[in-house]
């Protein structure tokens, strides 16, 4: 990095902090003159990285943006962050990704103040997955759009990124590779692996315009090329591999939003499946050979279409791989309450529901309320630990507001009660009219869970930023801080519990308390808690901790749900992506 670009990094940085304490300092009582120092340098460390308490976060001040996916890089367990931004100076979206030190500050060393956003000269970038190769460069996949005006259409799109933040020059000469199944069809790339070989897999969406959603797994080679020809990927034409693989499983509207590559190289795709003119969806769990055909040594037809009895809708939104070769599916379901609860499951690596987890059923559901039928839950983001206990990361929403949460769960799918009460933690933003939603999970070596999403509000338009979380993975979980109040625009350290949230959304803590031994449920028809499996989930269990959290002055209510659309299904407008 020339010394030119480390100056330009050293003033962004310093103009960031000083913007943070400004506002901060406000907050504060005035300080006697004997300690105006110290106070100054109280903030200055307050607002280094996470800070100690569980559950704290980080809302970047950069408006239309979020992150979408969070990887750790070996060795130093720096932070690598990709998603969305905007840019209002030439009214354009970009792919956006970022780096952190191990305790979430900016690495200066990448990028523009830690964080690179450049233009793949199209009209539309974004980024929805990040994979990170052995030599440390990122993978980056999303759409970019081909064209503008009424001929306009998103593509297959894949960048690649040198260690320091710049686009890598080997890879499709400029960094950056598109790729359109037809001339006038979007598809988008919801996630992406790695082969062994280095060939970048990606799966997704293909929206033709006319007609129905197929589900989409495409290979790009190391040079940024699409994989096609004799002996390339996916299904033939002409006797020739096209790169690409289509798939229906003979529903209408469907696409992947997680991808995940076995040790062999085979690939499995997790998403959903569009039923009843759009009032219900299926999860489905496909697998494919290394070159891109379904494996039919997967329940004998690639893949296992997944719908208990008792739901109206199963929506598969990521996948991990056991050590076992296991396969562990996240996302949500829709029971007999009509509200949406986050669910796991599991799958035998030969295709079938695996008896042994959730009490004999295969799955476990999450509704930290119980049986009230208040909140929803969502599950966005899935990773196991080296000690095979499941991590899931994704949303709460408690009537007009959002908040993050996290689960663990055991081996055989019973909560973790020594992660918390009840085996979850959640956290809701200090901010009026803020809400805080997990989209991606990793794990760092010493157990933290750093989860990557967006804040919405509290503006009205242009209102979502890029947001970052650190959770202890360790039994006792840390202090929380003293609260900060401010009226101004700033970052501050905070403490709000999602108990007195709730209190003002006319959810009492005897109705919590009385329902909270449901909260964890497995399957059968009637949706009832597992026998002997039960853990009871206590008030505790729903309580935020502290965390510095970007401020503003302007309040947001009504804040609506993450729907099954947001990965799953085609996304046409960018725009309406971050609405939702």
């Amino acid at each position: 990095m020339t010394l030119r670009n480390r100056l330009l990094n050293w003033k962004t940085q310093l103009e960031v902090n000083q913007w943070r304490r400004r506002s901060r300092r406000s907050t504060l009582p005035r300080p006697s003159l004997a300690r105006v120092h110290l106070e100054r340098l109280e903030a200055r460390l307050a607002l280094s990285g996470f800070g100690p308490e569980d559950g704290a976060y980080i809302v970047e001040n950069y408006r239309n943006s979020s992150y979408e996916a969070v990887k750790i890089q070996p060795g130093d367990q720096k932070i690598v962050a990709a998603g969305l931004s905007y840019d209002f100076g030439v009214n354009m979206g970009l792919l956006a990704i970022a780096r952190y030190d191990s305790i979430g500050n900016p690495d200066l060393t990448f990028g523009s103040g830690g964080r690179s956003t450049p233009a793949l000269g199209s009209l539309q970038e974004t980024g929805y997955s990040l994979a990170l190769q052995s030599d440390g460069k990122a993978v980056v996949a999303g759409s970019i759009r081909s064209s503008s005006g009424g001929n306009s259409s998103n593509d297959l799109g894949v960048a690649r990124f040198n260690t320091d933040g710049s686009l890598d020059s080997t890879f499709s000469g400029d960094g950056w590779t598109n790729f359109g199944i037809e001339s006038r069809s979007n598809e988008e790339a919801y996630a992406v692996g790695l082969q062994s070989n280095g060939k970048v897999v990606v799966a997704g969406v293909f929206d033709p315009f006319s007609g129905d959603n197929k589900s989409v797994v495409a290979r790009f080679k190391t040079d940024g090329s699409i994989d096609s020809g004799a002996g390339g990927f996916g299904q033939l034409s002409k006797n020739q591999s096209v790169g690409y693989s289509l798939t229906t499983f003979g529903f209408p509207a469907n696409g992947f939003g997680g991808l995940a590559v076995q040790p062999d190289d085979k690939i499995v795709a997790v998403g959903s499946l569009n039923v009843g003119n759009g009032t219900s969806s299926r999860l489905v769990v496909a697998r494919y050979t290394a070159s891109g055909n379904l494996d039919t040594s997967f329940n004998a037809t690639g893949y296992n279409v997944f719908l208990p009895s008792g739901f109206s809708t199963t929506v598969g939104n990521e996948v991990s791989l056991q050590s076992d070769g296991k396969i562990i599916v996240a996302g949500y379901s829709t029971g007999v309450d009509g509200n949406d609860d986050m669910l796991v499951a599991r799958f035998n690596s030969n295709g079938t529901l695996d008896n042994g987890f959730g009490g004999g059923s295969g799955y476990v559901r999450l509704d930290i309320d119980g049986t009230t039928s208040v909140t929803s839950e969502v599950a966005r983001g899935v990773v196991i630990q080296p000690d095979g206990k499941i991590v899931v990361a994704g949303g709460v929403w408690a009537a007009s507001r959002a908040g993050a949460l996290v689960a663990r769960f055991n081996l055989d799918g019973t909560p973790d009660s020594s992660f918390a009460p009840g085996g979850f933690k959640t956290t809701f933003s200090s901010t009026p009219g803020q809400s805080l939603r997990g989209y991606a999970v990793a794990l760092q070596s010493d157990g933290t869970i750093i989860v990557a999403g967006r804040a919405n509000g509290p503006e009205t338009i242009d209102n979502t930023r890029p947001l970052l979380m650190r959770f202890s993975g360790a039994i006792v979980a840390l202090a929380p801080a003293p609260m900060i109040s401010s009226a101004a625009s700033s970052t501050a350290r905070a403490t709000d519990t999602a108990l007195t949230l709730l209190q003002k959304e006319d959810l009492t803590s005897t109705n919590l308390q009385k329902n909270s031994a449901n909260a964890v449920q497995t399957g059968n028809a009637a949706i009832k808690s597992s026998p002997g499996g039960n853990v009871t989930p206590t008030v505790a269990a729903l309580t935020n901790v502290s965390s510095p959290v970007q401020k503003s002055t302007t309040s947001k209510s009504g804040l609506g749900k993450i729907s099954s659309r947001d990965r799953v299904l085609s996304l046409h407008d960018w725009f309406a992506h971050l609405d939702k």
